[in-house]
């Protein structure tokens, strides 16, 4: 992660998340790299953010140790609003980028209080926090009742980068809830039907629109 100040005449539009009304004097710009954790389950965070750009995905695990994929953040997301509300900074779930993420960081200890007692931006992440139940309801039911292929597809879009989908498929397989055997013959089928290609850099989509087309009951 690196850390820059926050300049306000580049983002002085607090309103997209709710802000307006807050001191922002405190507050900074935090980068990650592709694939670098921001926080990791039960660990304490340092930041309430909110994504400027990028991408993330979410996971939790359960006690026997398997972790299942929450949700995934595009632009405009807050990170660290459960926690918040809850009045407790040990994250409840694990994060991490796909692509570069940008983000405007506010010191979780010193803005908790502030943001707590600000109407505003409260209305504000109350209707952010509905749509990301929503989202991880619609995720838990498609674990359970899709076939891995739809989901394999979903992932796989969001998942890559220029087109191109890295991952290790030990942790994919965990995330979907499949086995690591099914994992690669459900990649083998699409590389065989031509929607992805398998290069030594990862697999490569050679037909968005299919993949598309096979997630869209998700």
């Amino acid at each position: 992660m690196k850390i820059y100040p926050l300049k306000n005449d580049k983002y002085e539009n607090y309103s997209r998340f709710g802000l307006e009304n807050i001191d922002m004097s405190e507050a900074v710009i935090t980068v990650f790299e592709q694939n670098e954790y921001l926080f990791h389950e039960g660990n304490e965070m340092e930041y309430i953010m909110f994504i400027l750009s990028g991408q993330a995905k979410v996971s939790i695990s359960i006690p026997n140790g398997k972790r299942m994929l929450l949700d995934y953040y595009i632009a405009n997301g807050i990170i660290g609003d459960l926690e918040l509300l809850m009045g407790n900074r040990v994250a409840l779930s694990t994060m991490r980028a796909i692509t570069g993420l940008t983000c405007i960081s506010l010191p979780f200890d010193r803005y908790a209080p502030r943001l707590k007692a600000d109407i505003t931006f409260l209305n504000w992440a109350g209707r952010e926090l509905a749509g990301k139940f929503t989202r991880s309801n619609i995720n838990g039911v498609s674990n359970i009742l899709q076939t891995l292929e739809p989901r394999l597809c979903l992932y796989i879009l969001n998942s890559s980068h220029n087109d191109v989908f890295r991952a290790t498929m030990t942790d994919v397989s965990e995330l979907l809830g499949t086995s690591y055997r099914h994992l690669l013959r459900t990649l083998s089928k699409l590389c065989s039907e031509g929607a992805i290609l398998k290069k030594k850099t990862g697999y490569i989509i050679i037909d968005k629109a299919e993949l598309k087309k096979r997630s869209s009951e998700i």
